[in-house]
């Protein structure tokens, strides 16, 4: 109940009906908290915390262990597509089934805001927060360290597509998390699932079960690693190097359209 002090009367209608309330006050829950530096300081120490070692430490203990630009930028990716994600579950587990179990959703739903807004407001505030502090403020940092040890910057634009992959491949386990948060009531069903497609990408299930189970490539995002490994290798793409991608992004927007459509039918 305590979000009463940064809810104040807006004028909206229809979908939007109470947005830009709600945005504030998700908002908030990222920058007038500490979760914002600590979620940065994490991702710092172990992202750029593994690079700074590869890059200035392991050179000095292991001199005969050349590690090239491009090792590193693989590294980079690899780090990037096996941890953040898990942060973005844990995180956005309970951004609703916490209000729902806390029954803050069901007193924000007794004011005039729609829940369509309700899910959006709660979307686009830890889309922002998560790509803030783990892809802008660590691809930054990244960026530095790699060129440095590299002697020249890196190519902009291929390392900005880099990033754009890395935030839609965030975004994914963000949608699906609060999908599942909408259609569930306990955090376990949640996590577990969530967690399992996670790992299920991580092992490349796809590529596994493919030759007979060929439907699979189209239910997990692990061929974004893939694509990521080669773009920063320098090597050429598959000729079908959008489809994963315009799946990717499909699946994201169905996860937020389900999300909407469960939670307009939710009960309180």
């Amino acid at each position: 109940m305590a979000s009463a002090s940064v809810l104040q009367p807006v004028k909206e209608s229809g979908w939007r009906r109470g947005f830009a309330n709600l945005l504030r006050k998700e908002n908030g829950e990222w920058w007038r908290t500490r979760r914002w530096w600590t979620q940065s300081l994490i991702w710092l120490l172990t992202i750029n915390g593994l690079l700074a070692f590869l890059i200035w430490v392991l050179p000095t203990i292991a001199p005969e262990e050349e590690i090239g630009t491009i090792e590193i930028l693989v590294a980079f990716v690899q780090v990037m597509t096996q941890f953040p994600m898990f942060a973005v579950i844990v995180i956005a587990q309970g951004a609703l089934i916490g209000e729902k179990q806390s029954g803050t959703a069901a007193w924000i739903m007794s004011a005039p805001v729609s829940r369509s807004a309700f899910i959006l407001a709660k979307l686009v505030a830890n889309s922002i927060g998560f790509f803030v502090t783990i892809i802008l403020v660590q691809g930054l940092v990244a960026y530095v360290q790699i060129s440095l040890y590299g002697g020249g910057p890196l190519p902009l634009a291929p390392y900005l597509a880099l990033l754009a992959l890395l935030s839609l491949y965030l975004f994914f386990y963000l949608a699906l998390t609060l999908m599942l948060g909408a259609f569930f009531d306990t955090r376990g069903p949640v996590l577990g699932i969530a967690i399992s497609v996670a790992i299920a990408s991580m092992l490349g299930i796809s590529s596994l079960f493919a030759s007979f189970l060929p439907w699979i490539v189209l239910v997990l995002p692990d061929s974004i690693p893939g694509l990521l490994t080669l773009l920063v290798q320098g090597e050429p793409l598959p000729d079908v190097w959008p489809i994963p991608i315009i799946l990717m992004s499909a699946y994201s927007l169905l996860f937020v359209a389900l999300a909407i459509w469960r939670f307009r039918r939710e009960e309180f």
